[in-house]
């Protein structure tokens, strides 16, 4: 058990440094994190809109159409964690968890001027979130795999 948290963490560390530059505005800071309510005055659109672009990208990911799981990433993800790259983290995460199983819910977080969806992966050994990272266009800003919160929805 203690080797297997041991191998999540230890990829979990190896994606965070990829995409480290992409949210450098809020590395080391927790201020400005909230969760975030759902208003009545907000439409259930965009909600679901970011919540699918992140639900979307594990299904490729799961798929292994790597091409898709990267189309809504910006230039800088683009650069950092193209395709291939891609495919190997998800190998990794693989090799560590067992194959994939389902995705088991949501929970969505605002970081400063970023939506954080948290997309949580059930694996055969084990249970993960996917934490996509959104800018202000729709745009995946980050991508890490972290030990599951269990609050999804």
């Amino acid at each position: 058990m203690l080797r297997r948290i041991i191998g999540i963490t230890g990829i979990s560390i190896w994606v965070a440094l990829i995409v480290i530059a992409v949210i450098w505005d809020i590395k080391g800071r927790t201020d400005g994190v909230e969760p975030v309510q759902k208003s009545s005055q907000e439409s259930g659109t965009e909600t679901t809109s970011i919540e699918t672009l992140a639900k979307d990208l594990v299904s490729a990911l799961a798929s292994g159409d790597n091409k898709k799981a990267v189309e809504n990433f910006d230039g800088t993800m683009k650069n950092a964690l193209p395709a291939e790259k891609l495919q190997e983290v998800w190998n990794s995460l693989i090799a560590q968890s067992g194959p994939f199983v389902e995705q088991a819910g949501t929970r969505r977080e605002k970081i400063l001027q970023y939506d954080v969806i948290f997309v949580t992966c059930k694996f055969e050994r084990g249970v993960l979130d996917a934490k996509v990272v959104l800018d202000g266009n729709k745009r995946i800003a980050g991508l890490f795999f972290v030990p599951s919160q269990g609050s999804a929805k």
